[in-house]
C-alpha cells in the first residue's frame, strides 16, 4: 500500500495481545453488534491484498480533503521515567464552515523493527499457495505494531455535536513507554475521526506521526557498534524482549546457551540491517535457571546473562 499511497499511516493491531498492552479483539468488544469491526471496511479475514488497495483508493477518491488540522506545539522525552508529555492543536479550519457530529482523537503507540516467530498459514503468508497447508513458524520482522491505545477503542471525546469553523482546542497528554520497547522504534500517531458505530465506520479527519525520540536525540545516525542493550523484564516469567543494536548490513546471529554451553534455542540467523531491533523470546518452554544470551557477528561476539524464573 505505501508505494501507491505514500502518505498512509498504517498501524497493525494483533488480537491476541501477544504485542504489548493493547488487546486487538478489545475493539470487538467496544462495538459488539458490528461484525468484523476492527477490520478495513468490515472485509474480515483472509482479505487479498488488491481488495485493501480497492478500499484505501476509495477513501482516497471520497475523502481527498479535510478540514482537520492538527498541530502539535510541544512534546517532551524524559528518558529516566519513559514518558512522553504532548501537546496539540486541533483546528476545523478547511471549508468555511461548521462541522456537525461528535469527534474523538486517539494516540495510538507503534513499534517498529519487533522480531518475532509467528504460526502462521502458508495460503495467508505466502501468494499462490493451497489451502489446508500445515502450519509453520516463520521469522518475521513487524513494523507499525500497535503497542498502545491510550485512550482504548473507544478513543477520547474532542468536541460536539458541532465544531465551529476556526474553532481551536488544545489538549495534552501523558503517557508512558514501557521499558520492554524500544523508544528509538516506537512512534506516536494522533487521530481525529467523526464518531460512528465501529472503527472503521468512523471518517478518520485527520492523522499525524510522530517518532518518540529519534536517532539524532542520542547518537548519529545508526548504533556506533553492536551489544546486546538490555533484556527486559530480568528475571523473566514468560515474555522476554532483547534489545539489540547492529552498527553495519551484517549476518547475525542471535542464540540462547544454558550454562553447560548448549544452545538451547537460535532466535537469530540471518543478514540484517543496522538498526536497533527489539526480539521477542517466549520462554514457558524452558525450565527455571540461568541462560547465556549471544550476539554474534562478523566483527565478534557479545552475551549478556538472562534469569528465568
Amino acid at each position: 500500500m505505501l508505494p501507491v499511497y505514500p502518505q498512509t499511516i498504517v498501524t497493525a493491531f494483533h488480537g491476541g495481545g501477544y504485542f504489548g498492552d493493547f488487546i486487538g479483539h478489545e475493539i470487538v468488544g467496544t462495538f459488539p453488534n458490528v461484525e468484523f469491526a476492527a477490520f478495513p471496511d468490515g472485509l474480515g479475514h483472509a482479505v487479498h491484498i488488491l481488495e485493501l488497495l480497492d478500499t484505501l483508493e476509495r477513501r482516497y477518491i471520497e475523502s481527498w480533503g479535510t478540514p482537520v488540522v492538527i498541530e502539535i506545539d510541544s512534546k517532551t522525552w524524559d528518558p529516566v521515567n519513559r514518558m512522553v508529555n504532548l501537546t496539540l492543536t486541533m483546528n476545523n479550519d478547511g471549508y468555511s464552515s461548521d462541522l456537525q457530529g461528535t469527534y474523538r482523537y486517539n494516540v495510538i503507540i507503534t513499534e517498529d523493527k519487533i522480531i518475532k516467530p509467528h504460526n502462521t498459514w502458508p495460503h495467508c503468508s505466502t501468494p499462490n499457495t493451497l489451502p489446508h497447508q500445515p502450519q509453520r513458524d516463520t521469522l518475521y520482522v513487524n513494523d507499525w505494531v500497535t503497542r498502545k491505545l491510550v485512550y482504548l477503542s473507544q478513543g477520547r471525546y474532542l468536541v460536539g455535536p458541532t465544531w465551529l469553523y476556526e474553532q481551536k482546542i488544545t489538549i495534552s497528554d501523558t503517557f508512558s513507554i514501557k521499558q520492554e520497547w524500544v523508544p528509538e522504534n516506537c512512534n506516536i500517531i494522533v487521530n481525529v475521526y467523526k464518531d460512528a458505530d465501529s472503527l472503521y465506520q468512523s471518517p478518520v479527519m485527520q492523522a499525524i506521526k510522530e517518532n518518540v525520540i529519534g536517532w539524532s536525540d542520542i547518537t548519529e545516525s545508526k548504533p556506533l557498534e553492536k551489544e546486546i542493550i538490555g533484556i527486559y523484564p530480568n528475571p523473566t516469567k514468560g515474555l522476554a524482549n532483547i534489545h539489540i543494536a547492529l552498527a553495519d548490513k551484517d549476518f547475525c546471529s542471535l542464540s540462547v546457551f544454558d550454562m553447560n554451553g548448549r544452545v538451547v534455542t537460535r532466535l537469530l540467523h540471518s543478514n540484517r540491517n543496522p538498526g536497533l531491533y527489539n526480539i521477542e523470546m517466549q520462554t514457558n518452554e524452558l525450565p527455571g535457571g540461568t541462560y547465556i544470551i549471544v550476539l554474534e557477528t562478523s566483527t565478534g561476539k557479545t552475551s549478556k546473562k538472562l534469569v528465568i524464573q
